[in-house]
């Protein structure tokens, strides 16, 4: 009979937290499921942060956020390029299908607030792939609203929705059911209005990672990486935002995938 494996043990962090990106919680179908069924995707994966090792507060943090049906396993090749003797890779896993506001609050509670994870004194850094860059820019509004909090240095979103998306728009006029998170990425809506009313905290370095390979002319007539606009990645008020800005001729996926996007994350992270 074939044995179970063990999960490590952690002195600092929840249960569970401490896991491989092979771990089956990370698989594609619970992606999927934190989409369609948020509650159930809770049920296997219901304390949001991941790490890959026991916590070394000689290390730099650096969160990793997916993007819509997304998990910890997307960033595997991006993964690649971190030295992990100097920098230690977190995860932010939550269920893609629930409202914005609830996930950046949670993500707010877990990194910003102190009462989970003290950073004071230390220095943090944010990837987000896609719908994950709405959800941290979203927490960035509190985290700036904290005078004292000056541990985020770092910020790289990669060809995320600023703008929204015209399609959760339709879904929620035709689709028979609506999934909840399409009332806050569709074209205009409140989250978004409200994710760009406040500025972005100044000793914040805010990078913005574009990608342009479209793909899909039956989904797409405009400039695109196949999934999202050019214009919504490109929103005008975040992109002003930006310290720098860099397009990749990926796709919305590809992007994970690419030498390029690997090396000038690295470079900047090596910066901190």
């Amino acid at each position: 009979m074939r044995k179970s494996s063990k999960l490590p043990r952690s002195r600092y962090y929840p249960p569970g937290a401490v896991r491989s990106l092979d771990d089956k919680i990370f698989s594609p179908k619970y992606g999927a499921l934190g989409l369609y069924s948020p509650s159930a995707f809770l049920e296997h994966a219901g304390i949001f942060f991941y790490a890959l090792q026991e916590r070394d507060i000689r290390k730099t943090p650096v969160v990793f956020v997916h993007g819509m049906t997304g998990t910890p396993r997307d960033f595997r090749y991006l993964l690649k390029g971190i030295d992990c003797d100097r920098f230690d890779p977190w995860f932010f896993y939550y269920p893609s299908g629930e409202r914005l506001g609830k996930i950046a609050a949670a993500f707010t509670e877990i990194f910003f607030s102190g009462r989970i994870i003290d950073l004071r004194g230390r220095k943090l850094a944010v990837v987000a792939h896609s719908m994950g860059g709405l959800i941290v820019r979203s927490a960035i509004n509190d985290y700036g609203a904290r005078s004292q909090n000056d541990f985020l240095k770092v910020f790289i979103s990669l060809a995320s929705p600023y703008g929204g998306d015209d399609f959760a728009a339709k879904g929620m006029e035709t689709a028979p059911e609506v999934i909840p998170v399409w009332q806050d990425i569709a074209t205009g809506s409140g989250f978004l209005k409200h994710m760009r009313a406040a500025p972005m905290a100044e000793h914040i370095a805010f990078y913005l990672f574009f990608a342009y390979r479209g793909g899909n002319m039956l989904r797409m007539r405009e400039s695109s990486d196949g999934t999202i606009p050019l214009r919504s990645q490109l929103q005008v008020d975040i992109q002003a935002e930006a310290d720098q800005r860099y397009g990749f001729n990926e796709s919305h996926a590809g992007i994970l995938q690419s030498e390029s996007v690997r090396e000038h994350m690295t470079r900047i992270l090596e910066g901190i």
